[in-house]
């Protein structure tokens, strides 16, 4: 690849129509051709992004050999990053092996139980081809948010109905809930991988800058996390010896229910971009962070269960560290909306003096 940074000559070509020529080794390093699609992008800044149409980066497909010593692990690992990565297509070949029907079925449910808008087209001993569709269009950013936000409450609720009735049945099909969780948490990061080098996709997504998808990954990456959380509680419930203190369950359920609405508030912040929700959040967490530790230390050593209790108390009070992640990256995302940048500092002093 040449340099960088070139400088090309404006030139005009017709009556109104402006052209510059592209790098010839950016053009082979995008495998484009002539009558391909170009995505012009004009930036905040006024500057340009130029990249190759959506279409033509899904059709991309990424090929990863599998060997005797790759274990299932291996294989599923593989298959994600490419996945994360914005391959249209992913094909996993056998080197040297069979893919055994183990390895298939491995292969098989993982993209069935963890991967958006992904199919199967081939498969065999030698291969398995999997074509990942093109992004859902009634699944936008802010709804797949929404809809993460929703399913990880709902959980929460979920598990403590389970620790509440002791009922490891239901606990069990609280956890495999987290699998949706993933599938969603999966598919939001592989577009925002894309978005970071596909201005296009940036736009679809309504994201102003690369840096903002950095934001945004660190929000989906601590819904995730609440989500994994909500799991551990109903993973307690096993080991509950028998039912917890009436008034103890109460309170625990209470303090679930507040975290899981500064929670909710938080995503909304975030989709609707308003920094003074989430400020507000923030100075509210303080104050659920001390009702956490009073009930934690209020439940005696002698009480049944009570490093149970207290595994449980601890997801909630790490469920609402997470909030308040999510509630930073709303303010640093939308710090430019209550600031202004142009006024001098000495005017900005007097402001303030005055």
């Amino acid at each position: 690849m040449d340099s960088p940074r070139q400088t090309r000559k404006l030139q005009k070509n017709g009556g109104s129509t402006y052209v510059i020529s592209l790098p010839r080794s950016w053009v082979d390093g995008m495998h484009l051709k002539t009558g391909d699609g170009i995505s012009v992008s004009v930036n905040v800044n006024n500057s340009l992004t130029i990249s190759p149409d959506v279409s033509l980066v899904d059709n991309s497909q990424a090929v990863a050999a599998v060997g005797p010593k790759d274990s299932d692990e291996s294989i599923r690992r593989k298959v994600v990053a490419m996945y994360l990565a914005g391959y249209g297509s992913i094909k996993i070949m056998a080197k040297g092996i069979r893919l055994g029907p183990g390895q298939l079925n491995t292969v098989r449910k993982f993209i069935r139980s963890s991967m958006v808008g992904t199919e199967i087209v081939e498969s065999s001993s030698e291969y398995i081809t999997i074509k990942i569709l093109t992004r859902l269009p009634e699944l936008t950013f802010s709804t797949g948010l929404v809809r993460m936000c929703k399913m990880t409450t709902e959980m929460h609720r979920e598990a403590l109905e389970a620790v509440q009735s002791r009922d490891a049945e239901y606990a069990k099909e609280v956890v495999k809930l987290d699998d949706e969780i993933d599938r969603f948490t999966f598919y939001m990061l592989r577009n925002l991988n894309m978005a970071v080098s596909n201005a296009s996709v940036m736009q679809e997504m309504s994201l102003g800058s690369p840096t903002d998808c950095m934001y945004y990954r660190t929000a989906v990456s601590r819904i995730e996390r609440v989500a994994d959380h909500a799991a551990l509680i109903a993973k307690r419930v096993k080991y509950l010896s028998e039912d917890v203190d009436t008034e103890i369950m109460s309170r625990i359920q209470d303090l679930s229910v507040s975290v899981m609405d500064i929670f909710s508030m938080s995503i909304d912040a975030l989709v609707s971009s308003d920094y003074a929700s989430a400020e507000d959040i923030s100075r509210h967490l303080p104050h659920m962070e001390a009702a956490q530790e009073e009930l934690m230390m209020s439940i005696k050593k002698s009480s049944p269960d009570v490093t149970v209790i207290k595994f449980i108390l601890d997801s909630i009070r790490r469920s609402l560290e997470y909030t308040a992640d999510i509630a930073e990256v709303v303010m640093d995302l939308n710090i430019g909306r209550i600031i202004d940048v142009n006024v001098p500092h000495h005017d900005l002093v007097k402001t303030l003096a005055g």
